[in-house]
Formats: C-alpha cells, structure tokens, sequence
C-alpha cells in the first residue's frame, strides 16, 4: 500500500531498500507462556502499550497473581494490535518475495535472526547465520514470477546487492580485509560475474 499509494501521489515511482538483517520478531504478540515465563523471571517479553508494563511490574511487586496480571495484560494488548507485527513481518525471504521487484537495493549481512548484527559472511558466522545466498536468488525469481500489481510502479530491472558488514572496534586491519574477503568470495559462489540475470544465475541450481 505505501509503495502504491506514494507513487500514484507523488507521481514518481517509490523504491524501497531492504536489507535482510533487518527483521527479527521481537515484535510479535507474545503468548500466554511468554507472558508467564516473563513474570517469573522479571523479564518481560514485547507488551506494547506503557499500561501492560505497569500491570507486569505491579505483578512483579506482589500486586497482582500471575494469572491476574495475564488476563490484564491480554485485555490491554486486545486494545493495541497496531503494536504488534506477524511473524511473517520477521522473514526477510517472505518480504523478498512479495516485494523484491521494487528493491533495486539489498543490502546484505549474516544474522542469526534476533538482531542485525551486520556479521561478515564467514564459515564461523555461516553455520549460525540465517542468509543464505542461494535463497535469496531464489525468492528475488519468485517475486518476479508473480502477477504484476495494479497500481504499483514499474518493476526494477537492475538490483544491487550490496555487502553491508560490519567489523569490531577492536579488529586489525588484516582481520577486517580477510573477513571481506570471505564474504566477498562466499557470495561469488552464487553471482560470479556482476549483471547476469536471475534465470541465468538460478539455471543450475534449481
């Protein structure tokens, strides 16, 4: 809606940037035993409005039993469902695929999921990491497969994507350009030369 909306208003066609690091599902509604479990620890979950936080503290405090402070709290999330994402808000390969032809950039980093950690792509941070290039190929050929949208802005026919990794304050400069080396040479597995076309890049994968 925002892509459409902005374009036909504005005249110009919009574009967004997606960078796949940047999704997590921090967000969504937390349930029942998240809830419980967090009122046993003190540690509590996403809750949305400052008035859930007030019944969980005052739980904490003794004010509340765990079960009343539930039912508050569900009463007052009930009123708040803006706050509160899908899980499909938190896959990147879900956004790639319904949006990736309007991203002409994407920018790229390992993460485990729960945060953007702009992790280079070594072995190391491969293992635990969620971004694996083959599936982002593949999503991005999805998005394209699909029916045009009416409405929507023309489809990119270039996209970018772009190494976005990050190095500790701590690292040496010999560690920085061998991490980028690896990075760079794991995802020249998946596009060894820049400009080909995704049916050319996915032809013998799929």
């Amino acid at each position: 809606n925002l892509i459409s909306e902005v374009t036909k208003r504005s005249g110009s066609a919009l574009y967004i940037t997606e960078d796949v690091g940047h999704h997590h599902i921090k967000f969504v509604r937390p349930t029942d035993e998240m809830i419980l479990q967090g009122l046993e620890t003190g540690k509590a979950p996403w809750l949305g409005a400052a008035r859930a936080y007030e019944v969980f503290d005052a739980c904490v405090g003794g004010s509340y039993s765990k079960y009343e402070a539930l039912l508050k709290i569900n009463s007052i999330i009930e009123e708040y469902p803006h706050m509160f994402a899908e899980k499909r808000d938190g896959d990147c390969y879900e956004w790639i695929r319904e949006l990736g032809t309007y991203f002409p950039i994407i920018h790229v980093q390992q993460t485990d999921g729960m945060r953007s950690a702009h992790w280079h792509f070594t072995s190391d941070n491969n293992k635990k990491g969620i971004i694996k290039p083959l599936e982002v190929l593949m999503a991005l050929k999805e998005s394209y497969d699909r029916p045009i949208k009416n409405g929507m802005p023309p489809r990119t026919d270039t996209i970018y994507i772009t190494l976005e990794a990050f190095s500790e304050t701590v690292a040496t400069s010999y560690e920085i350009i061998k991490n980028y080396q690896e990075s760079v040479l794991y995802w020249r597995e998946f596009i060894p030369v820049d400009g080909l076309t995704l049916d050319v890049l996915l032809k013998e994968r799929t």
